[in-house]
């Protein structure tokens, strides 16, 4: 396993003594290195709490059930639809004669249509249902 750079910081601000998760559960075995160092650490600030870091993740966009019928439907729906399909139809023929990616077109697809969040899939099944 990796050893971190520093394994331990002590914030003086908020009186913490900040560990990584994988570095608190090596910490939790006696007569360990990293036992021995925190036991040092928390002697010289005992009023100090142990927090465990947390690592912050920005939430990933998903874009579940985006599927090709739905972008063609959703372009549709829309102003300059018929422009918009021209080009559509020619990203997906490249994306078929040159191999490409189901990435690559919905890259252009959301660069095209970034208000794609008000719309969901739920209503794409809806309107096909009715249809």
């Amino acid at each position: 396993m990796k050893e971190a750079k520093n394994p331990i910081k002590v914030k003086h601000e908020n009186k913490n003594i900040v560990i990584s998760r994988p570095y608190s559960i090596r910490a939790a075995i006696p007569n360990t290195k990293e036992y021995k160092l925190l036991s040092e650490i928390k002697s010289v600030y005992s009023d100090y709490t142990i927090v465990i870091r947390e690592i912050k993740k920005t939430p990933k966009e998903s874009y579940k059930g985006l599927t090709y019928s739905y972008m063609e439907y959703y372009i549709t729906t829309h102003e300059n639809a018929e422009a918009r399909m021209a080009e559509y139809n020619e990203i997906r023929l490249r994306a078929e004669c040159h191999d490409m990616k189901y990435g690559n077109i919905k890259k252009w697809f959301l660069s095209a249509y970034p208000k794609i969040d008000d719309f969901t899939p739920q209503d794409f099944e809806t309107q096909k249902a009715t249809a």
